[in-house]
């Protein structure tokens, strides 16, 4: 195995700990709680998730860039680790005194609980990225893999005993984030020498530095959150129980992203100091760039395919049919994330976060807007529109600003990936009524129309195989 397959494997392994075993708590929580508590849950993770992603001052894609392009930052790391830790406790005592102003309110007294349970892995990061910007991501690998296992087995065990409440699954949150905290903590200081220092004026100039960066965490977290937030005061739980599953799932289908960006931003940032890219470069980014829309492409398709049938089976018909709108909205955004992300981890590198900023305040004003405009009136559906209108504003304007500065990427592809996906799509619901053959006759037709049409080529795959190999 290559180096690169090796770290794109282990890369790959955080993703599914985290993503896809994730996914399967979600789901076991989904079908065990009633909609009830399955909607204040996810609304509380999401004030959580909120919360610390204001704390982090947009410092992790600056660590990361600096770590990876200078291995002696430790003091980098070691900063961010004690912000994290201070501004932790700050937000932890400002969430139990609003609480005791909210006595009677479930939905908050566990709210910070779930901040805790966020909170450790907050405080956890520093070190993970620590790692990953060396390119060594095993090892946080095998804690996330063994975290997100040890939820599942206790899930298992408490549904067994009929036990999965609201509070039990709180309690498993907390208890298995801070098995994964000491347990990345303890592997860093023992295999990486880590030790605890502070330079103020460092500090503070890595602030200054972050900044513009601060600026569009803020409005990414008020992006991908405040649709659910709206919904917990404006719509019913039901509504709000339907539209987190249904953006669950959607979060779950961009998995391939969270493998590949972080070797992205590495790979990026250590080309960040080239003033222009060769011919070679700019033949890379455009297959990398086919490939990732051939991809993101099928991946909505796949998905709205099965679906109806496959949720409703497992869901007990909780959360299928009732959400296939809903979740054709969100999966629409699939194929817009590829792309973002391309463009983001490029700009990121090149140290362009003013233009980072101005997209992600554009788009999360227009979201706000329209959300607070569509939900009163359309409920989930409502949400799910103002998310994708807002992701498309987005990704126009990562665009027309990347062709402009970096390099003139051909987009001509990603159109007609989506003219096949619809052919291939109604083709298939004529072929048959299976959902499986549906399935098998959908990715079919998609990939040799690609194939035939020479949307994707040979030089295609040799091009991938080669960087696998090289790398």
């Amino acid at each position: 195995m290559s180096n690169l397959s090796k770290k794109i494997f282990s890369s790959g392994i955080q993703a599914i700990a985290t993503q896809l075993l994730g996914g399967i708590f979600f789901y076991m929580t989904s079908l065990y709680l009633s909609k009830v508590d399955f909607a204040i849950l996810g609304w509380a993770n999401a004030i959580a998730l909120t919360i610390i992603l204001f704390l982090s001052f947009g410092l992790e894609p600056i660590v990361i860039r600096k770590i990876a392009s200078n291995n002696a930052s430790g003091w980098v790391t070691s900063v961010y680790f004690l912000h994290n830790i201070v501004f932790s406790i700050l937000a932890l005592i400002t969430l139990i005194l609003v609480g005791l102003f909210t006595v009677g309110k479930i939905d908050l007294r566990i709210l910070p609980w779930l901040f805790i349970s966020q909170a450790f892995i907050f405080i956890a990061l520093p070190l993970k990225q620590s790692l990953n910007a060396r390119e060594k991501f095993a090892p946080y690998a095998i804690v996330s893999l063994s975290s997100n296992l040890f939820k599942i087995i206790l899930a298992l065990i408490l549904s067994y005993f009929r036990k999965i409440t609201l509070n039990n699954v709180v309690i498993i949150f907390v208890a298995t984030s801070f098995f994964e905290f000491i347990s990345i903590f303890l592997y860093v200081k023992v295999y990486q020498q880590f030790s605890l220092f502070f330079r103020r004026r460092a500090y503070f100039s890595l602030i200054k530095v972050s900044f513009p960066q601060y600026v569009s965490v803020l409005f990414d977290a008020l992006l991908g959150r405040i649709d659910w937030i709206i919904l917990g005061f404006v719509s019913t739980k039901i509504a709000l129980a339907d539209y987190s599953f249904a953006y669950k799932m959607y979060e779950l289908s961009r998995l391939p992203i969270f493998i590949i960006s972080p070797l992205l931003l590495t790979k990026f940032s250590r080309a960040a100091g080239k003033r222009y890219l060769d011919e070679n470069r700019k033949k890379d980014i455009q297959y990398l760039f086919t490939m990732e829309m051939f991809i993101a492409v099928l991946l909505p398709l796949c998905l709205n395919i099965v679906w109806g049938t496959l949720v409703d089976a497992i869901t007990d018909n909780k959360y299928g049919s009732t959400n296939n709108y809903c979740f054709f909205i969100l999966s629409s955004c699939i194929t817009i994330n590829f792309a973002i992300n391309f463009m983001w981890t490029s700009l990121i590198a090149l140290k362009r976060y003013k233009v980072i900023s101005v997209a992600l305040a554009i788009s999360t004003i227009f979201n706000l807007i329209l959300n607070i405009i569509l939900i009163p009136q359309y409920n989930k559906i409502g949400a799910a529109y103002s998310y994708l209108f807002a992701m498309l504003g987005q990704a126009t304007i990562f665009y027309f600003y990347f062709r402009k500065t970096i390099f003139n990427v051909s987009i001509k592809s990603f159109f007609i990936f989506i003219s096949y996906a619809i052919c291939a799509y109604f083709c298939s619901k004529w072929i048959t009524d299976n959902v499986l053959m549906e399935l098998f006759c959908c990715v079919f037709i998609y990939s040799i129309l690609c194939v035939l049409t020479g949307q994707i080529k040979l030089i295609h795959l040799r091009w991938l195989k080669e960087l696998f190999r090289t790398n």
